[in-house]
Protein backbone atom coordinates (compact mmCIF):
# COMPACT_ATOMS: atom_id res chain seq x y z
CA UNK A 1 0.00 0.00 0.00
CA UNK A 2 2.57 2.07 0.90
CA UNK A 3 4.36 1.59 -2.73
CA UNK A 4 1.09 2.44 -4.39
CA UNK A 5 1.10 5.55 -2.21
CA UNK A 6 4.64 6.67 -2.77
CA UNK A 7 4.39 6.46 -6.77
CA UNK A 8 1.22 8.66 -6.64
CA UNK A 9 2.97 11.22 -4.70
CA UNK A 10 5.76 10.93 -7.01
CA UNK A 11 3.34 11.01 -10.15
CA UNK A 12 1.57 13.83 -8.87
CA UNK A 13 5.02 15.86 -8.09
CA UNK A 14 6.12 14.68 -11.23
CA UNK A 15 3.66 15.77 -13.43
CA UNK A 16 3.45 19.77 -13.51
CA UNK A 17 7.01 18.89 -14.97
CA UNK A 18 5.39 16.54 -17.71
CA UNK A 19 4.05 19.83 -19.59
CA UNK A 20 7.35 21.68 -19.54
CA UNK A 21 9.32 18.71 -21.24
CA UNK A 22 6.43 17.90 -23.22
CA UNK A 23 6.89 21.75 -24.64
CA UNK A 24 9.97 20.84 -26.35
CA UNK A 25 8.06 18.21 -28.65
CA UNK A 26 4.96 20.26 -29.14
CA UNK A 27 7.12 23.31 -31.01
CA UNK A 28 8.92 21.13 -32.77
CA UNK A 29 5.32 19.36 -33.91
CA UNK A 30 3.98 22.55 -34.49
CA UNK A 31 6.66 23.88 -36.48
CA UNK A 32 6.27 20.86 -38.86
CA UNK A 33 2.88 21.52 -39.29
CA UNK A 34 3.15 24.58 -40.16
CA UNK A 35 5.92 23.68 -43.06
CA UNK A 36 3.55 21.27 -43.98
CA UNK A 37 0.75 23.86 -44.55
CA UNK A 38 3.01 26.19 -46.85
CA UNK A 39 3.26 22.96 -48.78
CA UNK A 40 -0.45 22.13 -49.43
CA UNK A 41 -1.73 25.78 -49.79
CA UNK A 42 0.99 26.82 -52.60
CA UNK A 43 -1.21 29.87 -53.74
CA UNK A 44 -0.27 31.62 -50.14
CA UNK A 45 2.30 32.21 -48.31
CA UNK A 46 3.55 32.69 -44.50
CA UNK A 47 4.96 35.89 -44.31
CA UNK A 48 5.83 35.53 -40.49
CA UNK A 49 5.75 33.33 -37.82
CA UNK A 50 6.68 33.91 -34.08
CA UNK A 51 6.65 31.07 -31.16
CA UNK A 52 6.59 31.66 -27.74
CA UNK A 53 7.03 28.81 -25.64
CA UNK A 54 5.69 28.60 -22.48
CA UNK A 55 5.11 25.88 -19.35
CA UNK A 56 1.76 24.90 -19.74
CA UNK A 57 1.18 26.59 -22.71
CA UNK A 58 2.86 28.33 -25.74
CA UNK A 59 1.49 30.44 -28.38
CA UNK A 60 2.34 30.91 -31.68
CA UNK A 61 1.35 33.84 -34.67
CA UNK A 62 1.49 33.47 -38.26
CA UNK A 63 0.71 35.93 -40.86
CA UNK A 64 -0.19 34.76 -44.02
CA UNK A 65 -0.08 36.52 -47.02
CA UNK A 66 -1.82 37.20 -50.18
CA UNK A 67 -1.09 34.15 -52.78
CA UNK A 68 1.32 33.87 -55.75
CA UNK A 69 1.29 37.44 -57.31
CA UNK A 70 1.85 35.24 -60.82
CA UNK A 71 -1.76 33.93 -60.36
CA UNK A 72 -3.39 37.57 -59.41
CA UNK A 73 -4.30 36.28 -56.30
CA UNK A 74 -2.09 38.69 -54.11
CA UNK A 75 -4.11 40.35 -50.99
CA UNK A 76 -4.15 41.42 -47.43
CA UNK A 77 -2.44 39.40 -44.76
CA UNK A 78 -4.68 37.30 -42.34
CA UNK A 79 -3.04 36.61 -38.92
CA UNK A 80 -3.41 33.20 -37.36
CA UNK A 81 -2.98 33.21 -32.86
CA UNK A 82 -3.15 29.46 -31.70
CA UNK A 83 -2.99 28.88 -28.02
CA UNK A 84 -1.59 25.37 -27.61
CA UNK A 85 -2.12 23.88 -24.07
CA UNK A 86 0.31 21.67 -23.72
CA UNK A 87 -0.72 17.53 -22.80
CA UNK A 88 -0.76 14.90 -21.23
CA UNK A 89 -4.24 16.25 -19.70
CA UNK A 90 -4.56 19.27 -22.31
CA UNK A 91 -8.40 20.05 -21.44
CA UNK A 92 -11.09 18.50 -19.51
CA UNK A 93 -12.10 16.47 -22.71
CA UNK A 94 -8.90 16.08 -24.14
CA UNK A 95 -5.84 13.18 -24.10
CA UNK A 96 -2.94 14.24 -26.10
CA UNK A 97 -0.19 16.16 -27.27
CA UNK A 98 -1.23 19.28 -27.12
CA UNK A 99 -4.56 20.83 -28.08
CA UNK A 100 -4.97 23.98 -29.91
CA UNK A 101 -7.50 26.90 -30.13
CA UNK A 102 -7.06 29.17 -33.55
CA UNK A 103 -8.27 32.62 -33.38
CA UNK A 104 -8.26 34.50 -36.78
CA UNK A 105 -7.86 38.54 -37.39
CA UNK A 106 -8.95 39.80 -40.58
CA UNK A 107 -8.31 43.47 -42.32
CA UNK A 108 -10.08 45.89 -40.32
CA UNK A 109 -12.88 46.20 -43.78
CA UNK A 110 -13.32 42.45 -43.71
CA UNK A 111 -13.45 42.12 -39.56
CA UNK A 112 -15.91 45.18 -40.03
CA UNK A 113 -18.23 43.04 -42.36
CA UNK A 114 -17.79 39.82 -40.41
CA UNK A 115 -18.84 41.72 -37.16
CA UNK A 116 -21.65 42.82 -39.26
CA UNK A 117 -23.03 38.77 -40.03
CA UNK A 118 -21.97 37.66 -36.42
CA UNK A 119 -22.38 40.05 -34.19
CA UNK A 120 -19.26 39.26 -31.54
CA UNK A 121 -19.43 35.75 -32.19
CA UNK A 122 -15.62 34.35 -33.58
CA UNK A 123 -16.91 33.65 -37.42
CA UNK A 124 -14.86 30.54 -37.40
CA UNK A 125 -13.80 28.08 -34.40
CA UNK A 126 -11.16 25.91 -34.86
CA UNK A 127 -9.64 23.31 -32.40
CA UNK A 128 -7.47 21.07 -32.74
CA UNK A 129 -5.46 17.94 -31.04
CA UNK A 130 -2.11 17.05 -31.38
CA UNK A 131 -2.14 13.47 -31.01
CA UNK A 132 0.58 11.58 -28.69
CA UNK A 133 2.05 9.39 -31.37
CA UNK A 134 1.89 11.02 -34.63
CA UNK A 135 -1.04 13.48 -36.52
CA UNK A 136 -3.62 15.53 -35.65
CA UNK A 137 -7.27 15.76 -35.43
CA UNK A 138 -9.24 19.81 -36.67
CA UNK A 139 -12.53 20.81 -36.07
CA UNK A 140 -13.84 23.99 -37.67
CA UNK A 141 -17.42 25.46 -36.90
CA UNK A 142 -19.37 28.27 -37.81
CA UNK A 143 -22.42 29.35 -36.08
CA UNK A 144 -25.57 29.75 -37.08
CA UNK A 145 -27.24 32.66 -38.47
CA UNK A 146 -31.13 33.31 -38.36
CA UNK A 147 -31.14 36.35 -40.52
CA UNK A 148 -29.11 39.17 -41.05
CA UNK A 149 -29.72 42.07 -43.37
CA UNK A 150 -26.52 43.83 -44.76
CA UNK A 151 -26.03 47.69 -45.66
CA UNK A 152 -26.76 46.64 -48.93
CA UNK A 153 -30.40 45.29 -48.72
CA UNK A 154 -29.28 41.36 -48.96
CA UNK A 155 -30.32 39.12 -46.37
CA UNK A 156 -28.06 36.15 -45.26
CA UNK A 157 -29.56 33.10 -43.44
CA UNK A 158 -27.08 29.92 -42.42
CA UNK A 159 -27.75 26.79 -39.97
CA UNK A 160 -24.49 26.73 -39.50
CA UNK A 161 -21.48 24.64 -40.84
CA UNK A 162 -18.79 22.13 -39.41
CA UNK A 163 -15.69 20.76 -40.99
CA UNK A 164 -13.12 17.92 -39.54
CA UNK A 165 -9.82 17.05 -40.42
CA UNK A 166 -7.85 13.51 -39.14
CA UNK A 167 -4.41 13.67 -40.09
CA UNK A 168 -2.59 10.54 -39.56
CA UNK A 169 1.54 10.84 -39.09
CA UNK A 170 3.64 12.14 -41.36
CA UNK A 171 0.54 12.99 -43.16
CA UNK A 172 0.34 9.78 -44.66
CA UNK A 173 -3.03 9.64 -43.51
CA UNK A 174 -5.83 12.26 -44.35
CA UNK A 175 -9.66 11.98 -44.21
CA UNK A 176 -11.80 15.22 -44.29
CA UNK A 177 -15.94 15.41 -43.65
CA UNK A 178 -17.97 18.53 -43.81
CA UNK A 179 -21.70 19.45 -43.60
CA UNK A 180 -23.46 22.58 -44.22
CA UNK A 181 -27.30 22.25 -43.41
CA UNK A 182 -28.58 25.09 -45.10
CA UNK A 183 -27.12 28.29 -47.02
CA UNK A 184 -29.80 31.43 -47.95
CA UNK A 185 -28.55 34.52 -49.61
CA UNK A 186 -31.91 37.13 -50.89
CA UNK A 187 -30.33 39.88 -52.29
CA UNK A 188 -31.79 43.00 -53.44
CA UNK A 189 -34.99 42.31 -55.63
CA UNK A 190 -35.47 38.86 -56.99
CA UNK A 191 -31.75 37.64 -57.01
CA UNK A 192 -31.64 34.80 -54.82
CA UNK A 193 -29.54 31.59 -53.69
CA UNK A 194 -30.74 29.05 -51.56
CA UNK A 195 -28.45 25.69 -50.57
CA UNK A 196 -29.75 22.99 -48.78
CA UNK A 197 -28.15 20.17 -46.82
CA UNK A 198 -24.45 19.59 -48.42
CA UNK A 199 -22.36 17.23 -47.50
CA UNK A 200 -18.16 16.15 -48.05
CA UNK A 201 -16.11 13.41 -47.62
CA UNK A 202 -12.62 12.10 -48.26
CA UNK A 203 -10.07 9.59 -47.49
CA UNK A 204 -6.58 8.99 -48.91
CA UNK A 205 -3.45 7.52 -48.05
CA UNK A 206 -0.14 8.73 -49.61
CA UNK A 207 0.80 6.49 -52.37
CA UNK A 208 4.36 8.05 -53.38
CA UNK A 209 5.47 11.31 -52.20
CA UNK A 210 2.79 14.34 -52.30
CA UNK A 211 0.87 11.66 -54.90
CA UNK A 212 -2.48 10.13 -52.86
CA UNK A 213 -4.58 7.45 -53.63
CA UNK A 214 -8.57 7.57 -51.98
CA UNK A 215 -12.19 8.42 -52.62
CA UNK A 216 -14.20 11.32 -52.18
CA UNK A 217 -17.85 12.98 -52.29
CA UNK A 218 -19.71 15.49 -52.21
CA UNK A 219 -23.69 15.70 -52.21
CA UNK A 220 -26.18 18.61 -52.29
CA UNK A 221 -29.71 18.58 -51.88
CA UNK A 222 -31.13 21.28 -53.37
CA UNK A 223 -29.65 24.27 -55.00
CA UNK A 224 -31.76 27.09 -56.21
CA UNK A 225 -30.45 30.30 -58.20
CA UNK A 226 -33.27 32.61 -59.07
CA UNK A 227 -33.45 36.39 -60.49
CA UNK A 228 -30.97 36.01 -63.01
CA UNK A 229 -31.06 35.38 -66.91
CA UNK A 230 -32.67 32.95 -67.69
CA UNK A 231 -35.13 32.76 -64.68
CA UNK A 232 -35.39 30.73 -61.82
CA UNK A 233 -33.29 27.04 -62.25
CA UNK A 234 -33.69 24.46 -59.64
CA UNK A 235 -31.48 21.56 -59.16
CA UNK A 236 -31.95 18.93 -56.75
CA UNK A 237 -29.48 16.25 -55.77
CA UNK A 238 -26.39 17.07 -56.66
CA UNK A 239 -23.51 14.68 -56.55
CA UNK A 240 -20.16 14.06 -56.86
CA UNK A 241 -17.52 11.02 -56.52
CA UNK A 242 -13.84 10.69 -57.00
CA UNK A 243 -11.51 7.85 -56.97
CA UNK A 244 -7.83 7.01 -57.55
CA UNK A 245 -6.31 3.64 -57.05
CA UNK A 246 -3.00 2.39 -57.65
CA UNK A 247 -1.82 -1.19 -58.61
CA UNK A 248 1.62 -2.10 -60.30
CA UNK A 249 2.89 1.60 -60.56
CA UNK A 250 0.00 3.01 -62.64
CA UNK A 251 -2.66 4.69 -61.11
CA UNK A 252 -6.55 5.40 -62.33
CA UNK A 253 -8.57 8.32 -61.41
CA UNK A 254 -12.27 8.36 -61.74
CA UNK A 255 -14.37 11.08 -61.83
CA UNK A 256 -18.35 10.77 -61.62
CA UNK A 257 -20.52 14.32 -61.31
CA UNK A 258 -24.57 13.77 -61.42
CA UNK A 259 -27.78 15.66 -60.54
CA UNK A 260 -30.98 14.94 -60.28
CA UNK A 261 -33.94 17.17 -61.54
CA UNK A 262 -32.83 20.40 -63.25
CA UNK A 263 -35.96 22.90 -63.43
CA UNK A 264 -35.60 25.66 -65.69
CA UNK A 265 -37.36 28.18 -68.11
CA UNK A 266 -35.58 26.79 -71.59
CA UNK A 267 -35.37 23.09 -70.14
CA UNK A 268 -35.85 20.88 -67.48
CA UNK A 269 -34.06 17.41 -67.18
CA UNK A 270 -34.96 14.63 -65.05
CA UNK A 271 -31.08 13.68 -65.04
CA UNK A 272 -27.60 13.93 -66.02
CA UNK A 273 -24.81 11.82 -65.70
CA UNK A 274 -21.04 12.97 -66.00
CA UNK A 275 -18.38 9.93 -65.42
CA UNK A 276 -14.73 10.15 -66.59
CA UNK A 277 -11.72 8.04 -66.57
CA UNK A 278 -7.93 8.34 -66.42
CA UNK A 279 -6.51 4.75 -66.78
CA UNK A 280 -2.60 3.42 -67.26
CA UNK A 281 -1.13 6.47 -65.66
CA UNK A 282 2.51 6.23 -64.38
CA UNK A 283 2.98 7.03 -60.69
CA UNK A 284 5.79 8.23 -60.50
CA UNK A 285 5.50 10.17 -63.58
CA UNK A 286 2.13 11.90 -62.46
CA UNK A 287 3.98 12.60 -59.33
CA UNK A 288 6.64 14.26 -60.65
CA UNK A 289 4.54 16.52 -63.49
CA UNK A 290 1.76 17.70 -60.74
CA UNK A 291 4.51 18.47 -58.20
CA UNK A 292 6.36 20.31 -61.07
CA UNK A 293 2.91 22.38 -61.78
CA UNK A 294 2.56 22.78 -57.77
CA UNK A 295 5.97 24.30 -57.42
CA UNK A 296 5.81 27.08 -60.07
CA UNK A 297 2.16 28.07 -58.83
CA UNK A 298 4.07 28.15 -55.51
CA UNK A 299 6.66 30.26 -56.79
CA UNK A 300 6.00 34.03 -55.49
CA UNK A 301 8.80 35.57 -57.40
CA UNK A 302 7.68 34.52 -60.75
CA UNK A 303 6.22 37.88 -62.57
CA UNK A 304 2.82 37.52 -63.92
CA UNK A 305 4.73 37.54 -67.27
CA UNK A 306 6.44 34.46 -67.58
CA UNK A 307 3.59 32.16 -65.52
CA UNK A 308 2.26 30.58 -68.36
CA UNK A 309 5.93 30.13 -69.58
CA UNK A 310 6.96 28.51 -66.81
CA UNK A 311 3.64 25.63 -66.85
CA UNK A 312 4.69 24.88 -70.41
CA UNK A 313 8.10 24.41 -70.12
CA UNK A 314 7.15 22.01 -66.91
CA UNK A 315 4.64 20.08 -69.08
CA UNK A 316 7.04 19.93 -71.98
CA UNK A 317 9.93 18.79 -69.33
CA UNK A 318 7.47 16.39 -67.44
CA UNK A 319 4.35 15.28 -69.55
CA UNK A 320 6.39 13.20 -72.09
CA UNK A 321 7.20 10.20 -69.48
CA UNK A 322 3.37 10.11 -68.52
CA UNK A 323 2.23 9.55 -72.19
CA UNK A 324 4.47 7.56 -73.14
CA UNK A 325 2.96 4.53 -70.60
CA UNK A 326 -0.22 5.09 -73.23
CA UNK A 327 -2.31 6.35 -70.78
CA UNK A 328 -6.44 6.04 -71.59
CA UNK A 329 -9.26 8.96 -71.25
CA UNK A 330 -12.77 7.68 -71.01
CA UNK A 331 -15.60 9.27 -71.07
CA UNK A 332 -17.88 6.07 -69.18
CA UNK A 333 -20.93 8.24 -69.55
CA UNK A 334 -22.28 11.56 -70.48
CA UNK A 335 -25.73 11.11 -70.03
CA UNK A 336 -28.68 13.78 -70.44
CA UNK A 337 -32.64 12.83 -69.51
CA UNK A 338 -35.75 13.85 -69.49
CA UNK A 339 -39.52 12.30 -69.65
CA UNK A 340 -38.90 12.63 -73.52
CA UNK A 341 -36.27 10.58 -74.22
CA UNK A 342 -32.42 10.91 -73.79
CA UNK A 343 -28.85 11.45 -75.16
CA UNK A 344 -25.89 9.21 -73.94
CA UNK A 345 -22.15 9.88 -75.24
CA UNK A 346 -19.38 7.51 -74.80
CA UNK A 347 -16.09 6.58 -76.06
CA UNK A 348 -12.64 6.99 -75.75
CA UNK A 349 -9.13 9.10 -76.17
CA UNK A 350 -5.85 7.02 -76.23
CA UNK A 351 -2.21 8.75 -77.82
CA UNK A 352 -0.23 5.01 -78.43
CA UNK A 353 3.24 5.21 -79.45
CA UNK A 354 3.95 8.45 -78.36
CA UNK A 355 7.95 9.32 -77.53
CA UNK A 356 9.20 12.56 -76.22
CA UNK A 357 10.26 13.35 -79.61
CA UNK A 358 6.68 13.76 -80.46
CA UNK A 359 6.64 17.15 -78.43
CA UNK A 360 10.36 18.51 -79.70
CA UNK A 361 11.24 21.94 -81.14
CA UNK A 362 11.73 20.08 -84.10
CA UNK A 363 8.45 17.71 -84.19
CA UNK A 364 6.37 17.48 -87.01
CA UNK A 365 2.62 18.05 -85.44
CA UNK A 366 1.23 15.92 -88.14
CA UNK A 367 2.91 12.98 -86.67
CA UNK A 368 1.40 13.30 -83.58
CA UNK A 369 -1.93 13.51 -84.86
CA UNK A 370 -1.02 10.21 -86.71
CA UNK A 371 -0.64 8.36 -83.68
CA UNK A 372 -3.90 10.02 -82.13
CA UNK A 373 -7.19 7.18 -81.70
CA UNK A 374 -10.57 9.02 -81.06
CA UNK A 375 -13.72 6.45 -80.62
CA UNK A 376 -17.09 8.09 -79.36
CA UNK A 377 -20.58 6.54 -79.81
CA UNK A 378 -23.40 8.62 -79.90
CA UNK A 379 -27.23 7.77 -79.18
CA UNK A 380 -29.78 10.06 -78.95
CA UNK A 381 -33.98 10.24 -78.98
CA UNK A 382 -35.60 12.44 -81.40
CA UNK A 383 -37.83 12.97 -78.94
CA UNK A 384 -35.40 14.35 -76.65
CA UNK A 385 -34.23 17.04 -79.52
CA UNK A 386 -37.41 17.69 -79.98
CA UNK A 387 -38.28 19.05 -76.09
CA UNK A 388 -34.48 21.05 -76.12
CA UNK A 389 -33.60 24.31 -77.36
CA UNK A 390 -32.83 24.41 -80.83
CA UNK A 391 -33.90 21.19 -81.20
CA UNK A 392 -35.75 21.56 -84.94
CA UNK A 393 -31.92 22.76 -86.18
CA UNK A 394 -30.13 19.84 -84.54
CA UNK A 395 -32.80 17.18 -85.73
CA UNK A 396 -32.52 17.88 -89.14
CA UNK A 397 -28.49 18.21 -89.13
CA UNK A 398 -28.75 14.71 -88.15
CA UNK A 399 -31.64 13.95 -90.83
CA UNK A 400 -29.06 14.47 -93.27
CA UNK A 401 -26.52 12.50 -91.64
CA UNK A 402 -28.58 9.71 -92.14
CA UNK A 403 -28.95 10.38 -95.71
CA UNK A 404 -25.44 10.18 -96.33
CA UNK A 405 -25.05 7.37 -93.91
CA UNK A 406 -23.25 8.77 -91.36
CA UNK A 407 -26.01 8.39 -88.52
CA UNK A 408 -28.93 5.83 -88.40
CA UNK A 409 -32.38 6.31 -87.26
CA UNK A 410 -34.03 3.19 -85.87
CA UNK A 411 -36.87 3.01 -83.64
CA UNK A 412 -37.26 7.07 -83.04
CA UNK A 413 -33.35 6.75 -81.89
CA UNK A 414 -30.20 8.58 -84.19
CA UNK A 415 -27.15 6.61 -83.85
CA UNK A 416 -23.37 7.19 -84.66
CA UNK A 417 -20.29 6.33 -84.20
CA UNK A 418 -17.08 8.47 -84.46
CA UNK A 419 -13.82 7.36 -84.81
CA UNK A 420 -10.34 9.14 -85.70
CA UNK A 421 -6.90 7.46 -86.95
CA UNK A 422 -4.40 7.22 -88.77
CA UNK A 423 -4.98 11.48 -89.23
CA UNK A 424 -9.01 10.68 -90.77
CA UNK A 425 -11.75 11.14 -88.97
CA UNK A 426 -15.17 8.81 -89.68
CA UNK A 427 -19.00 8.27 -88.84
CA UNK A 428 -20.19 5.12 -88.95
CA UNK A 429 -17.31 3.73 -91.29
CA UNK A 430 -17.74 6.70 -93.60
CA UNK A 431 -15.10 9.58 -93.78
CA UNK A 432 -16.27 12.60 -92.36
CA UNK A 433 -17.89 15.16 -94.60
CA UNK A 434 -15.41 18.25 -95.91
CA UNK A 435 -16.39 21.68 -95.68
CA UNK A 436 -17.52 21.37 -99.10
CA UNK A 437 -19.50 18.29 -98.40
CA UNK A 438 -20.59 18.55 -95.27
CA UNK A 439 -24.57 18.30 -94.55
CA UNK A 440 -26.43 21.50 -93.88
CA UNK A 441 -29.68 21.95 -91.92
CA UNK A 442 -32.67 23.24 -94.61
CA UNK A 443 -33.19 27.04 -94.40
CA UNK A 444 -36.38 27.64 -91.93
CA UNK A 445 -38.75 30.72 -93.42
CA UNK A 446 -40.21 32.90 -90.67
CA UNK A 447 -44.23 32.47 -90.69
Amino acid sequence: MKKVLIAVVLALLCYPLIPWVLGRTIEQRVGAYTDQLQERLPYVRIEQTRYTRGWYRSEQDLRIGGATPALGLSGASVTIHNVIHHGLWCGLTCVGLARIETHLEFPAATQASLVKLFGKTEPLSVQTRLHLFGGLTTTLTSPPLPDVALDDGTHVASSGGAFSIDQGAHADRLAMRGHLLRLSVHGRGALRVELGDALFESHAERLLRSLYVGDGAFTLAECTLAGLPPGTVRVTDLHATSKTSAEAGFATVAIRFGTGQITSKPLTLAATDFDFSYGHLNAEALESLTAGLVAVNRDTTLPAAAHGAQLAAVLRDKAPALLAQDPVFTVDRIRLRNAAGALLVTGKIRLPGFVAADLGADADPKALVQKLQVAFDLSVDQAFLASVPNGAALTAQLDNFVQQGLATLDHGQFHSQFAFAGGKATFNGRSAPTAATAPVAPATTAP
